[in-house]
């Protein structure tokens, strides 16, 4: 979406997992150190998630997003796998990118309308063949960063 500047708490590089369990439980643990939430609560939390619903939203990457009762500011991460893992998926393509969304209860209303920008930049081929070409957290962030100042231009 033109306009739209995603702010990322943190971008991880090359997070390993061989299946999509071993991968939340990494991820889990990263996010606990970037939120202060419980460790073990974002491991359910992502979990359920994949029991549940389709985490995978086409090309290779996957979104995991939750409200909280116990934060006060939104995270989003972005996530470059070292290996992309099988999340259930509406395409059946294995998932090398993983956003995670996760906002204060109170924020519900924003929490689904910036749900629906990440959703949407996130769309992008020319980004999403970029980041996978990605070779470190540094590149990733110029990447996030050129590529949303060319849509801003646009």
């Amino acid at each position: 979406m033109i306009g739209y500047h995603p702010q990322f708490s943190n971008i991880f590089y090359g997070v390993q997992g061989h299946s999509p369990q071993e991968t939340v439980k990494e991820l889990a643990r990263r996010i606990a150190d970037g939120t202060g939430l419980p460790e073990q609560e974002i491991e359910d939390k992502m979990l359920s998630f994949l029991q549940s619903s389709m985490v995978g939203i086409g090309d290779g990457v996957a979104l995991f997003d939750w409200v909280s009762d116990e934060l006060s500011h939104a995270y989003t991460f972005c996530v470059h796998l070292e290996t992309p893992v099988d999340f259930p998926s509406l395409d059946t393509q294995p998932s090398g990118i993983v956003l995670v969304l996760i906002s204060p209860e109170k924020e519900g209303p924003l929490h689904l309308r910036n749900l629906s920008r990440l959703t949407r930049f996130f769309r992008n081929p020319e980004l999403i063949s970029c980041l996978r070409m990605a070779e470190s957290k540094t590149g990733m962030e110029i990447i996030l960063s050129s590529t949303t100042n060319e849509l801003l231009a646009a």
